[in-house]
């Protein structure tokens, strides 16, 4: 016997076997398939069983307001230790505040310009910027690539 064969006798089985109840959801939902909407792009084919839609999920969905305002842990006063937010208590001792920490940080000026490596003329080679000297030579157009 062929594999589709056995399937196909699977298949009558389940439905010979469904119960009463169930063959009867089946008809008023064989009646509602005029109202699903052919799927397409950004379309929910059947509103009804879209879980992204609160009314189609059990418990709560997270919307609306917040019960109890003073356990709300999302607030900052409800949560233990710095939150990021506001000012800075000792800014002496600031980590965040360059003037706080030891070495270069990144900002400001150029200590030695001639030696500084970000600046194009202190780099060897074309650096992408700016035009190009011979366009008739330069192998990065895409007229002069073999």
């Amino acid at each position: 016997m062929s594999a589709r064969k056995v399937e196909d006798r699977k298949n009558a089985q389940r439905k010979a076997t469904r119960p009463a109840a169930m063959a009867a959801t089946s008809v008023a939902t064989a009646a509602s398939v005029s109202d699903v909407k052919p799927g397409g792009q950004g379309r929910v084919k059947d509103p009804a069983q879209d879980k992204r839609l609160a009314r189609n999920r059990v418990g709560p969905t997270g919307q609306g307001r917040v019960k109890d305002r003073s356990s709300d842990r999302r607030l900052a006063q409800n949560r233990p230790g710095p939150t990021g937010q506001g000012r800075v208590k000792n800014p002496k001792e600031d980590r965040r505040l360059s003037a706080n920490r030891e070495g270069p940080t990144g900002q400001g000026r150029v200590k030695d310009p001639r030696h500084d490596r970000r600046l194009s003329e202190n780099r060897p080679g074309p650096t992408g910027q700016g035009r190009v000297k011979d366009p008739a030579r330069d192998k990065r157009l895409r007229d002069n690539r073999t």
